[in-house]
């Protein structure tokens, strides 16, 4: 393979290519690449949790939480980047163009997560698991695991040298905005996921309320009578009297 023609895969395929500085640019692609080392183990709990949806669905709901700010940060970090370069600002333009493949499946990309955590969030309010919001969901899930494989394939070791030049970088100034940017936006998921979790009332299907786990009983099933209540009380009582 003769030069020109690597330097035309390295273009396609980042895997072929060695991992370099970005100059001017290399502060946003540090923060990507940041942002993006935090996606992974959120990315593969959602997935692995929808894939089991019947047992884990409470967890997959939090995690979806946890997901939003972190991708919010992610997409406004590229989205910069994006941004700058087809609005011809000169640091970016001189950067050179997104790698080709990623260039190509980004807008497919950020619409299929944008619809899947909006619907999931949707499907939550409304306590639902059904109906064409549900459909919406996972059809748009299923889209974005796809392509989020493709964008990793294509990014892992590039953002791996990223993240490790920010280490080495002895947390600069600009180094410590971009770690508490990433850090903030993580913490802000997790609250949220506190916060769903702890609610205690989930979206259900129609035979969840015969097959439902303890999490669906315990939110669908209606309070017992005072009398139901007191009759055991009143055993444990006697019980107490007996044999203590």
């Amino acid at each position: 393979m003769d030069k020109d023609s690597g330097a035309d895969l390295g273009a396609l395929i980042p895997w072929l290519r060695a991992p370099e500085d970005k100059g001017p640019t290399e502060g946003n692609h540090r923060l990507t690449a940041i942002t993006g080392g935090l996606l992974v183990p959120l990315l593969t709990l959602i997935f692995l949790t929808g894939l089991f949806m019947d047992a884990w669905w409470h967890f997959h709901y939090a995690v979806g939480f946890a997901l939003i700010p972190v991708v919010g940060l992610k997409l406004i970090s590229t989205g910069y980047r994006a941004l700058r370069y087809y609005t011809h600002n000169p640091i970016y333009r001189a950067a050179g163009p997104p790698d080709a493949l990623p260039r190509l499946i980004a807008p497919l990309l950020a619409l299929s997560v944008i619809v899947a955590l909006a619907t999931g969030v949707a499907l939550f309010v409304q306590r639902s698991r059904g109906g064409v919001l549900s459909t919406l969901h996972t059809d748009s899930a299923v889209a974005s695991a796809a392509l989020i494989g493709i964008h990793l394939l294509t990014y892992v070791p590039d953002a791996l040298a990223a993240m490790l030049r920010d280490l080495r970088a002895h947390l600069s100034r600009a180094a410590s905005l971009r770690l508490a940017a990433a850090m903030s936006a993580l913490i802000l998921g997790i609250i949220l996921a506190v916060i769903t979790f702890s609610l205690g009332v989930w979206p259900a299907r129609h035979h969840d309320y015969q097959n439902g786990s303890a999490f669906l009983l315990q939110a669908t099933r209606p309070a017992a009578s005072p009398r139901l209540v007191a009759a055991p009380r009143g055993l444990a009582l006697y019980g107490r009297s007996v044999f203590i």
